[in-house]
């Protein structure tokens, strides 16, 4: 612990270039970025730092790490080794007396702690976030000043900023090559609504009744995302759960089938499936409303809608929308 203590102090103080993670999903991205500049030194990188995650979504960007023989650098989180008041005490300290960072690349442009990071960073690269970047425009105040977005969205997503559009080339090389035939395996991606406050616990089993009686002969397995907590999604009375060791994109392309429909709602996973696998695997994702009478505290009506029209035009045309009227 005292080694990454002082690597953590010596890399925030003096370090010309840095890079942070806070999810499974920006490490994969990471990932792919390296490899597609991997010519560039000025992407190479000793350390990647993680933020102050839960305990699960560390062990998730090891096992990612594993798997993919990413090997060349040295993971550490912040959350094991120093305090994140001193931390902020380092950063000020450097914003203040030292020369900004040369070269940032980080994941949440919403976490405050990345927001102090940026400040103080000449050249900056956002990894993609999955569907919560469509708020990019709307949510990002800060100067976007020579920052450049790794991302799968199309360049018309965030106008007058520089883009790299992310093909997942390196996560493809992890496909099964035997991949020769479909199974009649329906998976339900399922989504955090009810730990991020967006839906009522009733109105989130409300919506997967809803999308999985569209479907009376098909048996589910769920899915459940990194950070749905464990009491929940085991009360939603799947007959199988499915929790893989690391994101769901790499499952589906390390098995050797691929699964006959995958529904759920609002996912990231869509467009990123959608990108890597093609037409190999029929996905159905399905938008919802809430009433405004019975709406909870962290329903984004905007959010919601420009996640469903993305997906409406990029993923399926003719999505399916499930008004949610229970509390």
């Amino acid at each position: 612990m005292l080694k990454n203590f002082l690597l953590i102090c010596t890399n925030v103080l003096f370090g010309k270039k840095i890079v942070l993670i806070n999810s499974p999903l920006q490490f994969l991205n990471f990932i792919e970025l390296v490899n597609l500049k991997k010519k560039n030194q000025e992407f190479q990188h000793k350390y990647i730092f993680l933020a102050y995650l839960s305990d699960k979504r560390i062990k998730i960007i090891k096992n990612i790490n594993k798997k993919v023989y990413f090997s060349n650098y040295l993971i550490i989180p912040f959350k094991y080794n120093i305090n994140v008041y001193f931390l902020h005490l380092l950063i000020k300290f450097r914003k203040y007396f030292l020369k900004d960072f040369k070269n940032l690349i980080f994941g949440d442009f919403e976490y405050y702690l990345f927001k102090e990071f940026y400040k103080i960073s000449k050249n900056k690269v956002m990894l993609d976030d999955g569907t919560k970047s469509l708020l990019f425009n709307k949510r990002f105040n800060l100067s976007k000043k020579n920052l450049t977005i790794f991302t799968i969205f199309k360049k018309e997503t965030f106008p007058k900023v520089k883009t790299i559009i992310n093909n997942y080339f390196f996560l493809n090389k992890f496909i099964n090559k035997n991949k020769s035939c479909k199974k009649k395996i329906n998976y339900y991606i399922g989504s955090p609504f009810v730990e991020a406050g967006i839906l009522t616990k009733s109105q989130y089993l409300f919506l997967i009744n809803k999308i999985i009686n569209y479907y009376k002969n098909l048996e589910f397995i769920y899915i459940p995302h990194h950070a749905e907590e464990k009491h929940n999604y085991l009360s939603y009375k799947f007959k199988n759960i499915l929790v893989p060791k690391y994101n769901i994109e790499l499952y589906l392309a390390n098995k050797n089938f691929y699964p006959n429909l995958i529904v759920g709602s609002h996912s990231t996973s869509f467009p990123i499936i959608k990108r890597i696998f093609k037409n190999n695997i029929k996905l159905n994702p399905f938008n919802f409303e809430v009433n405004y009478k019975v709406r909870a505290p962290g329903y984004n009506s905007y959010a919601i809608s420009e996640t469903g029209n993305f997906f409406k035009k990029n993923i399926l045309k003719k999505i399916k929308k499930i008004i949610i009227n229970v509390s």
